[in-house]
């Protein structure tokens, strides 16, 4: 979602979390940025032939223990 002009962005990263859709949605009616917004509605996101929780993603150590729990083959 786009409105208007700014460097600010914002991001859902889970398409089960309807809520933050909606605020995000909201938000951008009336205040210049970016929103990425996940399509879908699961918490998980498929990668690779592999899946993901987005959460998880922000640290080496965080991202490697998701991925081994989520992909335990």
């Amino acid at each position: 979602m786009r409105y208007g002009t700014s460097s600010r962005r914002f991001l859902v990263i889970h398409g089960n979390e309807e809520t933050a859709r909606e605020v995000a949605t909201a938000h951008m009616r009336a205040h210049p940025g970016i929103a990425y917004v996940i399509e879908g509605n699961t918490r998980n996101v498929p990668v690779n032939g592999g899946t993901i929780d987005p959460n998880r993603m922000f640290s080496r150590v965080g991202a490697e223990a998701n991925l081994k729990r989520l992909n335990p083959q």
